[in-house]
């Protein structure tokens, strides 16, 4: 997953599972077992493209839009395999 840390891009690799329509994951496979997931993507609102009201210090970046008055999330996302 490619996340912006303080307006440097990074990338992070992640386990994913999808439960119905939410893509959750975690820093490793193991953790999925005993642990809650680090986060989730909803795939149903994605067609929304996540969009929400921008706080005032939202800063445009590779993952975040402005687009008026709306903020919108972007989620870049990779594989190592098919």
């Amino acid at each position: 997953m490619f996340e912006d840390e303080s307006g440097f891009g990074a990338r992070h690799r992640r386990w994913y599972r999808l439960h119905g329509h939410l893509l959750r994951y975690w820093t490793y496979p193991d953790d999925e077992k005993y642990k809650p997931p680090i986060g989730s993507i909803d795939l149903l609102k994605c067609s929304e493209k996540f969009r929400r009201p921008p706080p005032p210090d939202d800063v445009e970046s590779l993952v975040l839009a402005k687009q008026g008055n709306t903020a919108i999330q972007r989620y870049l996302l990779s594989a190592d395999c098919e």
